[in-house]
């Protein structure tokens, strides 16, 4: 049965989907975090150890491209006797992100960094290398509920529709990181449970479809 579209009643549904998949990427974020009565000293302290730490990773194998700098502050830091706030020196703190390309390296990155004087992990951040290509699958099964959609409410309605929507409207993506709490580093980072979990990829679409009466 052929019916003219363009005069056709419609109707609009939601189509949802979410697709889970493995992450093979990490962003690491350790942190050097320094303090001296003074900020020169406080700067030099946290640079020295900084400089160590990226060289040392670089030797293991990350590319210098990997390393960059997050986060770069100077802060005074005060004590307070009755009632009075008295300088008692400065803290340098500098944060570095790594991406980790192997996560079973992801412990041997913290020992490394341990030992040449991070003491801070802000966080882990799992991701994929392909995050288009589960997004897109999310997106294609959001498409094809919003068409399950409408065919049961078109059995519902007892009427006639066709699959093809008329238009398709891609109302939203998400994407769920998966961090890992915040810690300082211990002397040994070992027994430090690393898992990454999965990521979660989810689609919305709005679909609207021209129907007839049979």
């Amino acid at each position: 049965m052929k019916y003219d579209e363009s005069n056709s009643p419609t109707m609009i549904v939601e189509g949802k989907a979410t697709v889970t998949t493995a992450p093979n990427q990490a962003i690491v974020t350790i942190g050097v975090v320094s303090e001296a009565k003074n900020v020169t000293d406080a700067q030099k302290q946290n640079s020295s150890v900084s400089n160590q730490i990226i060289q040392a990773l670089i030797r293991s194998g990350i590319s210098s491209n990997d390393i960059k700098t997050k986060q770069y502050s100077v802060r005074p830091m005060y004590q307070y006797t009755e009632g009075k706030a008295i300088l008692s020196g400065y803290e340098v703190r500098h944060l570095l992100e790594v991406q980790v390309n192997q996560l079973n390296e992801i412990g041997t990155l913290l020992t490394i960094a341990t030992e040449k004087g991070a003491n801070m992990v802000e966080d882990i951040t799992f991701k994929t290398a392909a995050p288009h290509t589960a997004y897109r699958k999310a997106l294609q099964l959001a498409t094809l509920d919003a068409i399950g959609k409408a065919k049961e409410l078109a059995k519902t309605l007892r009427v006639q529709f066709n699959d093809t929507p008329i238009k398709l409207v891609e109302r939203s993506s998400h994407v769920q990181p998966r961090p890992m709490e915040k810690m300082v580093l211990a002397a040994s980072t070992e027994s430090v449970p690393i898992e990454p979990g999965e990521l979660t990829f989810s689609a919305a679409v709005e679909a609207v479809f021209a129907y007839t009466n049979f």
